[in-house]
């Protein structure tokens, strides 16, 4: 016997309906009092929440009946309403982020830097890290392709200097590969699809996978190696080493590519990849299927 498998109901409304709903300063000072009190360590449950009053007090409005319609714009919307008071839908929250961190309408820019790494199109040894309108690349300075990037954000360049930024994006190119990696979207969480496709442009490998989120549409293309990299044997297999593969900026991994340490393979009927990973003689070979979930994990050592 077969059984129904209910999926969560989501009650959509129409963005121009939802966002119309920030065109006043006091819903926007609402939301952010809601945050002000997170960040002042005043909500403290499980679900933080203000009661009506507790609102009132901390929003510049002229009485309680303006203010009771404008929050009330606002709930269902960006603000739950609950029995103890009102909190932040996921809609609400990252709008409110967004706002506080100045993201919208404003040029963020740093001096490049120079990081270390190879370009794995070219082998060359001359990257640089510089802002590229909403984004932050590490490019090849000689033929120009791009080794990883990730959003430039208000928050990723505050109070920083050039190489504490690409530092920061650094780690924060790792977890989103890691949520990538497992199937979820960084941005929203929502499920993705996998495809892979040979691109011929890197040294050792030759393999992209593109994921697509199906819900926020984001696309997120990884080379086939780096499904690998946080998987606990090549991590074991280094930190025997006494290296952090982990901790290894992204753009320096694309070194072993250019130098042979790392390469893949792909086979055909059915489709299948495998990644070789060589350290002093010894190497690790991990066999991928179609969908690069890990399926075998094979050590040889020299001794052998």
């Amino acid at each position: 016997m077969s059984v129904a498998v209910l999926q969560p109901a989501v009650e959509r409304i129409e963005p121009h309906e939802a966002f119309a709903k920030l065109a006043d300063g006091t819903r926007v000072e609402i939301l952010e009092a809601v945050a002000a009190a997170e960040r002042d360590g005043e909500l403290r449950e499980e679900m933080p929440t203000l009661s009506f009053s507790e609102l009132y007090d901390r929003v510049d409005v002229s009485n309680s009946s303006r203010f009771a319609y404008h929050l009330d714009q606002l709930t269902g919307v960006f603000l739950h309403k609950t029995d103890d008071g009102y909190t932040f839908t996921w809609g609400g929250e990252r709008i409110v982020r967004t706002i506080l961190a100045g993201g919208y309408g404003k040029s963020l820019s740093f001096e490049p830097v120079a990081v270390d790494g190879h370009c794995p199109a070219c082998g060359e040894s001359v990257l640089r890290a510089a802002p590229a309108e909403v984004t932050i690349r590490v490019r090849c300075a000689a033929c120009e392709q791009c080794v990883a990037s990730y959003p430039l954000t208000p928050g990723l360049v505050a109070d920083r200097d050039p190489a504490e930024i690409v530092r920061a994006a650094e780690r924060r190119i790792r977890a989103s590969y890691d949520d990538v990696i497992a199937g979820d979207c960084p941005k929203c969480g929502g499920r993705l699809e996998l495809d892979v496709h040979e691109t011929g442009v890197a040294s050792g490998d030759p393999y992209a996978s593109i994921s697509r989120c199906q819900e926020c549409w984001a696309p997120f293309g990884l080379p086939v190696s780096v499904w690998a990299l946080s998987h606990p044997a090549t991590v074991s297999f280094y930190w025997e080493r006494d290296v952090d593969i982990r901790a290894t900026p992204f753009w320096e991994f694309a070194t072993y590519l250019v130098e042979g340490r790392w390469t893949v393979e792909a086979t055909d009927d059915p489709r299948t990849y495998r990644i070789t990973i060589r350290e002093a003689g010894d190497e690790l070979r991990l066999a991928l299927d179609d969908e690069l979930a890990v399926t075998d994990v094979t050590r040889l050592t020299s001794e052998t």
